[in-house]
């Protein structure tokens, strides 16, 4: 909680030395470092989730989704930091299941200089979707609700940010099929930073998890709304490579016949025969995706440009006082 102070301070300085419109997001689980809180620190711990939240309002964050862990203190204390908040808690699935209707807002649209940006909110769910010791409330899978709302945004929106806190194979599968998604912000709990990766027309990234780091990006958005990437053709050298040396490999198990056939009494070789073809069947698709890429880049006269660096907390760094003063009655 300390490094809020730290934070709110690089913050400023970032924004006054550059002087350009920004966005402040978080894609949650800020709130509490478990899904539940024992009741001996039930009161410590609903102390400090106000005080983080107030020192979210004070340095003026956009949005923030709403993770699991956000919970832990049940819905009705959440939904008075929401209503205490000067920013929006997000989240499309979380929803009540007397009508339907979604318990926060699902996503919110804002102006940033000239440029229309739409961010959603999906929390993550688990084999129970049933929210524990909630009565009237539930998690959805994304599929329910995100490709709607993505395609609504899409039509008056030229920027459309995903906060998620669903596991990073849920987030990719996301930028598989939802072309309308420019940025996956992930809260996925695994305590390193995520380089921007792009699949698709989307980039994932995630900062690591506890405050330790601030994640910045720098994009230079066109009304084309593709991202631009420079090594395309480097990458797509690398895939067909590996298909060639999967080839080979291949060649040597089918040198006596099918090897469905012929390993059919040898559990080990045929499995890993199949393992070989599925991963060729992933880099054919990788590749594919490539190309598709390429040639949006090749009909696209301005592609959109990003830059990211990860700024590390460390306690030399200078605080913001007021922030600072908030941590300190949290403390206190």
């Amino acid at each position: 909680m300390g490094g809020l102070s730290k934070k709110a301070y690089q913050q400023d300085t970032i924004s006054s030395e550059q002087n350009l419109p920004y966005l402040k997001v978080d894609a949650g689980g800020l709130l509490f470092k478990q899904d539940t809180i024992s009741p001996a620190k039930r009161k410590q711990d609903k102390a400090t989730a106000a005080g983080i939240a107030e020192a979210y309002s004070f340095m003026h964050y956009s949005a923030v989704g709403i993770a699991r862990k956000d919970l832990a203190a049940g819905l009705e204390f959440l939904r008075e930091i929401d209503k205490n908040s000067r920013f929006p808690w997000l989240s499309a699935n979380l929803i009540n299941t007397e009508d339907q209707t979604p318990l926060f807002r699902p996503f919110t649209t804002l102006k940033v200089s000239d440029i229309t940006v739409g961010i959603i909110g999906i929390t993550d769910t688990t084999a129970d979707a049933k929210l524990h010791n909630e009565e009237n409330a539930a998690l959805l899978d994304w599929q329910k609700v995100l490709p709607g709302i993505a395609d609504d945004l899409s039509k008056t929106c030229d920027l459309i940010i995903l906060l998620s806190s669903l596991a990073e194979d849920q987030n990719r599968e996301i930028a598989r099929t939802q072309p309308n998604i420019h940025i996956i912000v992930q809260a996925t709990g695994a305590s390193g930073n995520k380089h921007p990766e792009r699949m698709n027309n989307t980039l994932i990234t995630q900062t690591g998890k506890q405050g330790k780091y601030l994640g910045v990006m720098e994009i230079d958005w066109h009304s084309a709304g593709t991202w631009s990437r420079g090594d395309t053709k480097k990458l797509l050298g690398q895939k067909k490579s590996q298909i060639d040396r999967i080839e080979w490999q291949l060649s040597k198990y089918r040198r006596k016949g099918d090897p469905e056939e012929i390993f059919k009494d040898l559990p080990n070789k045929l499995n890993a025969y199949r393992r070989i073809i599925a991963r060729k069947q992933v880099l054919e698709r990788e590749i594919k995706e490539i190309e598709i890429v390429m040639a949006e880049e090749k009909r696209s006269a301005a592609p959109s440009t990003f830059s990211n660096r990860f700024i590390a907390m460390n306690t030399s760094l200078p605080d913001n006082q007021q922030v600072k003063e908030i941590v300190g009655k949290i403390k206190k």
